[in-house]
C-alpha cells in the first residue's frame, strides 16, 4: 500500500541521528515525534521548543545540528515550511507552534 505523495509513513524506525540524512527522513522522524506528543495531550499542536527538546532526548542532539547536516540553512522554521506533512503557526504573541497537515 503506497502512501499519497503530501503523506508521510508513520511507521519508521530511525533510532540515531546520524540515520537522519535527508529532509525526507527528517520529516518522518518529526511526524513521528509530533504524533506522539499530540497523543499525549488535548491539543493537535506542539510548541517548536517541545519538539526540538524531544528531538533532542531521543536522538542526543539539538535539532537544529541535525538539519544543517542535509541543508546549508539551519533555521528551524523555515525548515519546517518545507515539510508537506506538518503545519506551522505563529500566535499573536509570536511563539511558533506545529501540528499535523491533514490537508
Amino acid at each position: 500500500m503506497n502512501s499519497p505523495p503530501n503523506q508521510v509513513e508513520k511507521d519508521i524506525e530511525i533510532t540515531d541521528a546520524s540515520e537522519i540524512i535527508s529532509q525526507e527522513a527528517m520529516e518522518k522522524v518529526l511526524v513521528k515525534i509530533v504524533s506522539n506528543l499530540t497523543a499525549e495531550s488535548s491539543e493537535s499542536y506542539v510548541s517548536l521548543s517541545n519538539l526540538g527538546s524531544e528531538f533532542h532526548r531521543l536522538y542526543g542532539q539539538p535539532i537544529t545540528k541535525a538539519i544543517k547536516q542535509f541543508q546549508s540553512s539551519k533555521n528551524f522554521p523555515k525548515f519546517l515550511e518545507l515539510c508537506s506533512s506538518l503545519k506551522l503557526y505563529q500566535s499573536q504573541e509570536g511563539r511558533w507552534f506545529v501540528s499535523l497537515n491533514f490537508s
